[in-house]
């Protein structure tokens, strides 16, 4: 399978586009449609073409990752859905997480929605006078935020996953 149209406008909406490098909330050194990497450095600017290109080189890694990992037939929807989340998470993460086993289980949507609605909280770790894990304790060492644009990047595979 390929990403789809729809599929390709959502992740690529959800990223956002950067012609210049920034760092994201986990304190990654970002260019273009989200992509990271030892080649980019402070100061780099893109143009739009690059940036199409860099995403496409790594939407098929994301693409190739699903392929590799899931043990079931998928629909167009549900593989864009795990397209973008390996993406924004890495095929590494994504080998070991609950959702996956989940979607190769073949559990029932309900389960699998709210495998990809855990995967919310980001950052570095900075101090923000909040507890953001929910354990109790604040602002502990490298505690993870809540991120809003986790969860609203979450709530967009959840609809791809259901065919919306």
């Amino acid at each position: 399978m390929k990403q789809s149209i729809q599929g390709r406008k959502a992740t690529q909406a959800a990223e956002g586009l950067h012609l210049a490098a920034y760092k994201c909330p986990a304190g990654r050194w970002t260019i273009g449609y989200g992509h990271t990497g030892p080649d980019v450095k402070p100061g780099m600017s893109i143009t739009i073409e690059q940036a199409e290109a860099l995403y496409d080189m790594d939407i098929a890694k994301a693409g190739h990752d699903v392929a590799r990992l899931v043990k079931r037939p998928l629909t167009q929807g549900q593989y864009d859905a795990l397209v973008d989340f390996a993406f924004n998470i890495g095929g590494t993460q994504l080998a070991a997480s609950t959702l996956l086993k989940k979607v190769n289980a073949e559990a029932p949507n309900a389960d699998v929605c709210a495998q990809f609605r855990a995967w919310v909280y980001g950052g570095d770790g900075s101090k923000n006078g909040k507890d953001d894990d929910g354990d109790g304790i604040t602002d502990e060492p490298g505690e993870k935020q809540k991120l809003p644009g986790l969860v609203k990047r979450r709530e967009m595979e959840v609809d791809l996953w259901l065919g919306n």
